[in-house]
């Protein structure tokens, strides 16, 4: 399903764009005009990662035809797919929209992170988890949302933790025993030939326990939030929206010069 260029014209420089994803594709053909979208048609698709943008070699390219015929191909091929997409975020990349031409899509500034799967997800990692690490890898700054429970609130807890201590859910073994996906794409990445940005399970959980390790009693540091220890620390536990709102807002101008709202 291609997306409607009046849309990509819509949404064009838009700050934020909320977008409705009531139906499935097979759903909307049976109710279009009803004011709801499918979740495919989703903003997420405007910008569509394809498995030759991931580095997935032209033999090993799944064709569209066969992407839900469940073979260990299209499931290494997709969380391959899934990883370039959340890395492309953060570099930038140009696409192609249909009959609308080029599109320049810039690298991501910033990062704030709120709730997320830790289990039963698609990919290598949990989708948050692996979004942090690209964060700080790059260095931009990162702020999480910890109150508010998911991964997000597994990272926060990490983060203020003392000492040495490797919580579970930064171990493959806890994400094999929880998401059994997980097991055969660590097995997969073995066999097949995987896109050297791509790292497995493993790898990637060690790398951003490295980070924990790192920000544990110097958390404004590591995640560069532009502010200090104390107001870095708060989001991470506030389930105050408006607080969480409030320090983010002067993080982001701190850090990347986000315009202040008037008073």
């Amino acid at each position: 399903m291609q997306i409607d260029p009046r849309l990509v014209e819509l949404a064009r420089n838009a700050d934020l764009l909320v977008h409705d994803a009531q139906y499935t594709a097979e759903e909307l053909q049976k109710r279009r005009g009803w004011g709801h979208s499918s979740f495919d048609q989703n903003c997420c698709r405007i910008v569509r990662v394809t498995q030759k943008d991931a580095g997935i070699a032209d033999a090993d390219v799944v064709p569209d035809s066969e992407a839900k015929n469940g073979s260990d191909r299209v499931l290494f091929n997709a969380a391959v797919t899934l990883s370039a997409m959340r890395r492309l975020m953060m570099t930038g990349m140009v696409i192609v929209i249909p009959d609308a031409g080029l599109e320049s899509v810039p690298a991501a500034v910033a990062r704030v992170l709120l709730s997320g799967k830790l289990n039963r997800y698609g990919g290598f990692l949990p989708g948050i988890f692996e979004e942090a690490l690209l964060t700080l890898e790059h260095q931009r700054p990162l702020y999480l949302l910890g109150g508010f429970g998911g991964a997000t609130e597994i990272l926060a807890r990490a983060l203020l933790a003392t000492g040495d201590e490797r919580p579970a859910e930064f171990t493959a073994a806890w994400h094999e025993k929880n998401t059994p996906e997980v097991t055969k794409l660590i097995a997969l990445a073995g066999q097949f030939t995987r896109p050297a940005e791509v790292r497995a399970t493993p790898a990637a959980l060690d790398a951003l326990f490295a980070f924990i390790q790192q920000g544990r009693g110097k958390v404004a540091n590591t995640l560069r939030t532009g502010l200090d220890e104390q107001e870095t620390q708060e989001p991470l536990i506030t389930r105050d929206v408006t607080r969480a709102v409030q320090l983010v807002r002067k993080g982001l101008e701190n850090q990347v010069g986000l315009q202040a709202l008037p008073a």
